[in-house]
């Protein structure tokens, strides 16, 4: 008992904590090199299974019955979706069809129809790659253009392509300051079939003097068979207007009112009907003529009666004082 209590009375040994400095990392071992080693092969060997997912999936692409379609018949397709999105306002949502697969990607970049239509609503970037993926497809363009602002991205890309008159098909173009914008339309446009003018008033634009270049659609245009004019009409003396089958002019009767004046360059309408008698051709035709302010003809004579023997349509729009001024039937 004694010993244990002696040993009881003696003070603990303290304890000590001895802290190993960890040796410094040597050189790579042979196991990790090792493992790199089979790292390596095995993003290798990820990378060629994708390879190979890629290759079944064309192949699965290929045999489908659809991908047998010729690329003619796939392209109509596109054109018809296309044209019944864009009756929705979906100008550029056709295109997610072509992300199905390659094939059909390559198919709808090797359709340069597919991108000749541009209007101001698509977006300028957009603009600019269905511009050069359309190569010498015949245009279609459509836009409005604003003298008192700035021209938008998307109207001067429009404004350029305009100017390529050798692939010009259908031209919409309304708005104000037109003179300079249409100068391009002075030149031969040998694929011109439909063209849409629609002026606005001057009195909205200050400074506006003539709002059509002179000599305006009077070249070569042998496949012009549509013109619709608002606000303007132009001189018909070019032979080119004979081959029409649609002719819709609106210079009124409320054309004062939102001119304020008569706009100048109106035609006389006695001019506008010895024209229409040299346009064998009309199916439809459409006229809204002015109130009687307009000065006539000096020589004006007796207006024989006009024959079209195609003609299926026919609008005429005026005020009751004109058609007794006139003495329209």
């Amino acid at each position: 008992m004694a010993d244990v209590a002696a040993r009881a009375d003696t003070p603990p040994r303290p304890t000590h904590i001895v802290l190993r400095r960890r040796p410094a990392e040597g050189p790579e071992s042979e196991a990790d090199r090792d493992l790199g080693v089979i790292m390596l092969a095995l993003e290798e060997r990820n990378e060629a299974c994708k390879n190979i997912e890629v290759v079944l999936q064309i192949d699965r692409t290929n045999i489908a019955l659809i991908s047998q379609l010729p690329a003619e018949i796939i392209c109509e397709i596109f054109q018809c979706l296309k044209a019944t999105l864009e009756a929705y306002g979906s100008l550029t949502a056709w295109t997610t069809v072509t992300h199905v697969c390659r094939q059909w990607r390559e198919i709808a970049l090797d359709c340069p129809a597919l991108w000749a239509t541009l209007t101001d609503a698509i977006p300028p970037r957009w603009l600019e790659a269905m511009l050069i993926r359309s190569k010498t497809a015949p245009l279609s363009i459509t836009f409005n253009h604003n003298p008192v602002t700035k021209p938008t991205p998307a109207v001067s890309v429009l404004a350029e392509a305009l100017c390529e008159t050798d692939r010009l098909r259908e031209v919409s173009v309304s708005g104000g300051g037109l003179s300079k914008l249409l100068l391009p339309l002075k030149n031969p446009t040998p694929l011109l079939e439909s063209v849409l003018i629609r002026v606005t008033p001057p009195s909205r634009i200050p400074q506006e003097t003539s709002p059509l270049p002179e000599g305006f659609i009077q070249r070569v245009s042998p496949r012009l068979t549509h013109v619709d004019l608002y606000g303007w009409s132009p001189s018909f003396d070019s032979p080119v207007f004979s081959s029409l089958t649609r002719l819709r002019i609106d210079v009124g009767p409320d054309i004062n009112y939102y001119f304020n004046t008569t706009p100048k360059g109106l035609v006389p309408e006695g001019d506008i009907f010895r024209a229409i008698s040299r346009m064998p051709g009309l199916v439809e035709l459409s006229l809204a003529l002015p109130s009687p302010v307009i000065k006539q003809s000096p020589s004006r004579a007796r207006i024989e009666p006009i024959r079209l023997a195609h003609l299926k349509a026919l609008s005429i729009k005026t005020t009751c004082e004109s058609c007794a001024q006139r003495g329209i039937d």
